[in-house]
């Protein structure tokens, strides 16, 4: 029975743990059947998820494929939607909505737009204090180069969304649908807009909060001002996950460009498998002796 317990101290020193260590002393729960749930729990305790906010990374300068995360791809959004709908026809120079792909990550065109709603049906955009304008990229577009493929190039190319007004404030929702609780994901953000003004937006969820600015210089050169991104981290609860935005300088509007959601979830540490396996082997005997005939 020491060898329980010196386990659950070294693999398990968190409060779900300490918390079954003090059962086990207070009430001499050391019969199988406790140990096979504590083995359980303490094995699972290690994956408890911690909260939805995302903590984001700092805005970086969007250089190409090597930016772009593709670990097990939730989904990816391209939110210019429908580029001659109610949203407008900024400079895309498309008919029609266009579905991307890029290093294995395939960016969907919006199946539901309108001036205060973009959506794919899993990442969804809303506005409030204006309406959504979608804008793509005329002077040239992003440049591909030795960092930076067709393809690559092709999604920071097609655009995205800005406003009506500089007053308007919105939200990006990642539906529950498409996330597990407990795992782990990336979001990435990633804004270039080659107009010659550059957008400064802010995107924050719970205390963590990014600026991106779109054109990171202010020119119309996009070999020099790529725009930047940001990756942000979190934990699924079983509910949606919500970031908002706003315009963060005053002058501009806000920006959006492509959105990528990945599964990150990190392979169990094999202690922690063992510990799991333990558990139920010990759940296994205990059913096993309580069929047996008295």
């Amino acid at each position: 029975m020491v060898y329980f317990v010196a386990a659950f101290e070294d693999i398990n020193d968190s409060q779900p743990g300490r918390f079954m260590l003090f059962l086990m002393n207070k009430y001499k729960l050391l019969q199988l059947n406790s140990l096979a749930v504590i083995a359980a729990l303490a094995g699972m305790s290690l994956y408890t998820a911690r909260g939805q906010d995302i903590t984001w990374g700092g805005a970086t300068t969007i250089t190409g494929d090597a930016n772009l995360i593709n670990t097990d791809p939730v989904d990816a959004l391209l939110p210019n939607g429908n580029y001659n709908s109610p949203i407008g026809n900024n400079g895309s120079g498309n008919a029609t909505p266009t579905s991307l792909t890029a290093d294995g990550v395939t960016f969907n065109a919006a199946t539901t737009v309108s001036s205060s709603s973009v959506s794919d049906g899993k990442i969804s955009l809303t506005a409030s204090g204006g309406n959504f304008l979608s804008y793509g990229n005329n002077n040239g577009g992003y440049p591909t180069s030795g960092s930076a493929s067709a393809a690559f190039a092709a999604v920071q190319t097609a655009g995205g969304l800005y406003a009506s007004s500089t007053a308007l404030t919105g939200t990006i929702t990642i539906s529950a649908s498409v996330l597990i609780a407990g795992d782990v994901y990336d979001v990435q953000i990633f804004n270039f807009s080659n107009d010659g003004v550059n957008e400064s937006t802010l995107f924050t969820s719970g205390s963590s909060s990014v600026v991106l600015e779109d054109n990171n210089g202010a020119g119309v050169n996009p070999a020099t001002y790529l725009g930047q991104y940001a990756t942000g981290v979190f934990t699924a609860t079983g509910s949606a996950e919500t970031i908002d935005f706003a315009n963060a300088t005053g002058g501009y509007t806000p920006v959006i460009g492509a959105i990528n959601v990945e599964n990150v979830t990190p392979t169990p540490e094999p202690s922690t498998c063992g510990l799991m396996a333990l558990g139920a082997l010990a759940v296994a005997g205990l059913y096993r002796r309580q069929r047996q005939p008295a």
